[in-house]
């Protein structure tokens, strides 16, 4: 520090009377108790803004990353009472920080005593000058930072509509002229693998599963089985709905338009609602590629003809044989995915049989 070595010279001209080994003794103490006053009081700045920082989450009910409490129990209950527990840190942390600040400024000011009266009035200015200006650079660097991080917790903890809206603008992608409502935009935000709660147990549909299975079983085995799968049925009752009444109108919406096509994106997980006449003009000028040869006739049954012939010839036993042949083969299909995140959003081809 510039400062210690100014004090240090005006110490050892103005203890003159002692000898150079005492002066210069003299001098080291007070550098190495003025190199203290500085951390102390930066540390005191340090202590101020982390003070503030934990006081603002405490009265806005905001947790601080690192205290929140995490466990593998996920229970309703438990998260209350983990919440609970987070947030009891969070006050003795205040509590903690008042205490340590208590310290800090009292070891302080007895610096500030020792030092103002054993250097000379111009040197204790210099020293007052420099310290209070890299603390108070530190304070105001650390300030900022908090600052940041504590609107960064209170928009993740509470965020508010706006950022709800920005949010699901870039999840559902609108390349078509169909008009959305906020009901439908919603729904498409929950994204395509979004399961909607039936209103009603599907037993038929149960009971059709469960019998298919039961082919292969012996009768008794069979009869067990469809004796608690009756009982589970006459018990079962439909799930909570988790979509409201005009979300379910949206859905029926949705399936009401005919020009235009609901699709997953290649990457970012959004949802892009795009016309039937681009789609199929992106998916042309692909096929449009050398890469790809237009065929006069399908080759599936030929194909299927060819794979038989060489099972009947082969040593495969019979039972696998039924398991590599398809019954009633298709050929594979072509699709796209919109490439949102290029010019142009051109499509990805995928093939699937």
């Amino acid at each position: 520090m510039a400062a210690n070595t100014d004090v240090a010279g005006s110490l050892l001209e103005s203890e003159a009377p002692y000898g150079p080994e005492t002066a210069k003794l003299i001098a080291d103490l007070e550098a190495i108790t003025s190199r203290r006053f500085e951390k102390l009081r930066k540390k005191k700045f340090k202590l101020l803004s982390s003070l503030a920082f934990l006081e603002r989450c405490r009265d806005s009910d905001t947790l601080p990353s690192f205290l929140n409490i995490k466990h593998p129990i996920q229970s309703k209950k438990a998260k209350r009472i983990l919440r609970r527990a987070s947030f009891a840190l969070l006050r003795e942390r205040v509590q903690y920080t008042r205490s340590a600040l208590h310290f800090c400024s009292t070891e302080l000011y007895h610096l500030h005593l020792e030092l103002s009266s054993k250097l000379i009035p111009e040197d204790w200015e210099t020293l007052e000058r420099i310290t209070f200006q890299s603390s108070s650079t530190t304070f105001t660097a650390m300030r900022e930072k908090q600052l940041k991080k504590f609107e960064n917790l209170v928009e993740k903890q509470r965020p508010s509509p706006e950022s709800n809206f920005n949010k699901t603008d870039r999840v559902v992608i609108n390349l078509s002229q169909v008009n959305l409502s906020d009901s439908a935009t919603s729904i498409l935000s929950k994204g395509l693998n979004f399961a909607i709660a039936p209103r009603s147990i599907p037993k038929e549909e149960i009971i059709t599963g469960v019998e298919n299975a039961l082919r292969k079983l012996r009768k008794s085995e069979a009869d067990e089985i469809r004796e608690e799968v009756s009982h589970i049925i006459r018990k079962a009752r439909p799930p909570k709905p988790n979509l409201t009444r005009a979300e379910r109108e949206a859905v029926c919406e949705l399936r009401k338009i005919d020009d235009s096509l609901i699709l997953p994106a290649d990457k970012g997980n959004a949802t892009v609602i795009i016309s039937k006449e681009d789609y199929r003009k992106k998916v042309c000028g692909l096929l449009d590629d050398p890469t790809y040869k237009e065929l006069n006739s399908d080759p599936t049954v030929k194909i299927q003809r060819n794979i038989k012939d060489l099972m009947k010839h082969s040593s495969i036993p019979q039972e696998e044989r039924r398991s590599l042949i398809q019954s009633a083969p298709k050929p594979p299909r072509l699709y796209g995915l919109p490439k949102i995140h290029k010019d142009g959003i051109p499509l990805r081809p995928i093939t699937t049989l």
